[in-house]
């Protein structure tokens, strides 16, 4: 309890607001009432969606009976009404009926299935899957939900919510056990297996299952999975949800997945590459030595994303100008990123088969900068870094400051050095000191970097800072531009604008960085 004044000084106490906003049963006989409550509710919401998803499932071979019957027919139709209205005037006649008597049964069948799927059509709309929904545009196909109309994805939802009560019931109820164990869990947790006591370590399972009720979903690295995770037997933990996995290297991801039941991984290999601290050299020759496809398993080429890709029984063919792709399950609508950052990833790394359905937003920075724009600075510089570029920067952040907008922005380049000089420079110029709901040392540190640290990240607007403004340095420039992944990465980590900063002449000959050049005037 706290204790709170009131001005004629009398002392007032209550519970914390965070007992007061869960609402904990005052007893264990009210937390078993409530833990028998939560259980005929989930109950009741999952037999509701079990029930409707056996429906759609009905659906779905009556659909495919239907199909396959009128296949056989040579009719010119493309809905299922159209079928009723052809089909209907084919039905034998009465006499017909009589001498031929499967004949009748036959049309009625499949009259019958007609009807039943020009309801389904009206009930579930776009979301029932026949092979007219194969006719529509990719962009419509894309921004369907096969099956799972608005009622079913509410059922799913409530299943979530009341699986989400049915744990904070069982937590009131079995509140001191599971507080015992997950004491001995705190206290034990990362120790060495020499300071771990023999029956600690045998429960050691039974104590993250405790744990685990209470916190559902654990974030780590993989550099830390096996000292966390070291006493967990394999195919032990449900789900392992792997982000990034376009970046992560092979071997980093095979102790978490062990230790798991299911994987679901996600990530674009046409973002940012493994980072492999080793030469490849001595990487190829451990592949070659031990007889492994350097192609499929070495990184960079190989990340935890393509070898899931690989490893999935479900798959899409992508055609490239690089020839066919194999990938999982291809997320191709576009939600993030305005124009022109929506284009030119879209043109570099996805052969335009993304589909774009960001809606428009408000963009003070946009107002007060103006839209995307390449800002052609002549540097001279004999290395990547060039001062007038950083000037250029500095003139961007002015007018914002002036304004006062708020700068949700990244200043990224593709180049170690020329982002510890952007640092420096802005801190030294003190333009970040005083401006308002900003600490300096950190947004400096945060918002400022090459592009590999803003992987996963956006924000409102980003500055990119290229460099290498000579013509010496051309083949720092053909490196940087040789594949889409970097660049992919620099657009869209902005959602609305984006500003470039180089010399313009050079960079547009540099593989990928030509589409920039004609999209960002």
């Amino acid at each position: 309890m706290r204790d709170w004044f009131l001005e004629t000084g009398e002392i007032k106490t209550r519970p914390p607001k965070i007992i007061q906003k869960n609402n904990p049963p005052r007893n264990h006989t009210e937390a078993l009432k409530r833990w028998k409550e939560a259980q005929e509710n989930f109950k009741l919401v999952l037999k509701k969606c079990t029930d409707k998803l056996d429906e759609l499932e009905n659906i779905r071979k009556i659909v495919h009976e239907f199909e396959s019957a009128i296949s056989k027919l040579n009719l010119d139709i493309s809905t299922a009404g159209e079928f009723v209205s052809q089909y209907k005037k084919l039905r034998p006649s009465l006499l017909v009926c009589i001498l031929n008597f499967p004949l009748a049964i036959k049309w009625q069948k499949a009259y019958n299935l007609g009807q039943n799927v020009e309801l389904f059509s009206e009930k579930l709309d776009s979301h029932l899957v026949t092979n007219q929904l194969f006719s529509k545009t990719r962009a419509e196909i894309n921004q369907i939900s096969p099956w799972c109309d608005a009622l079913t994805q509410t059922l799913r939802d409530e299943v979530f919510i009341e699986s989400m009560k049915l744990s904070k019931a069982f937590i009131d109820a079995a509140a001191a056990p599971l507080r015992h164990n997950i004491g001995i869990f705190m206290k034990f947790f990362g120790k060495q297996n020499d300071l771990l006591d023999k029956k600690v370590l045998d429960f050691m399972p039974d104590l993250w299952s405790s744990f685990f009720l209470a916190v559902p979903t654990v974030s780590t690295t993989f550099a830390s999975v096996e000292r966390m995770l070291t006493y967990l037997p394999q195919n032990y933990l449900g789900w392992l949800l792997i982000d990034e996995a376009g970046q992560a290297l092979p071997q980093a991801a095979v102790g978490a997945i062990m230790r798991t039941k299911r994987a679901v991984i996600t990530g674009d290999p046409l973002q940012i590459e493994p980072v492999v601290r080793l030469p490849h050299s001595l990487t190829n020759s451990i592949c070659r030595q031990f007889s492994v496809s350097i192609s499929d398993f070495n990184a960079p080429t190989a990340s935890v994303q393509t070898l899931a890709d690989a490893a999935t029984s479900y798959y899409t063919e992508l055609h490239t100008k690089d020839g066919s792709r194999i990938v999982g399950f291809p997320l191709l609508v576009h939600r993030r990123c305005a124009e022109p950052m929506f284009s030119i990833s879209n043109i570099i790394a996805y052969e335009r088969l993304m589909v774009h359905v960001k809606k428009p937003s408000v963009s003070l920075i946009y107002d007060c900068l103006g839209p995307s724009a390449w800002f052609d600075v002549q540097g001279h510089a004999p290395d990547k870094w060039s001062p007038e570029e950083g000037e250029k920067v500095l003139e961007l952040l002015r007018k914002l400051k002036k304004s006062l907008i708020f700068p949700n922005l990244y200043i990224i380049t593709p180049f170690k050095s020329i982002a510890n000089s952007l640092r420096k420079l802005i801190k030294d110029d003190g333009i970040m000191n005083y401006w308002p709901d900003i600490e300096p040392y950190h947004w400096i540190n945060e918002r400022i970097g090459t592009i590999h640290t803003v992987q996963g990240r956006e924000a409102e607007a980003v500055i990119l800072v290229l460099g290498c403004s000579t013509e010496s340095q051309r083949g720092t420039r053909v490196w940087a531009g040789s594949s889409p992944n970097m660049l992919n990465v620099a657009v869209t980590r902005a959602t609305e604008v984006i500003y470039v900063i180089g010399n313009k002449v050079l960079w547009k000959e540099a593989g990928v960085f030509k589409e920039l050049c004609d999209k960002i005037k």
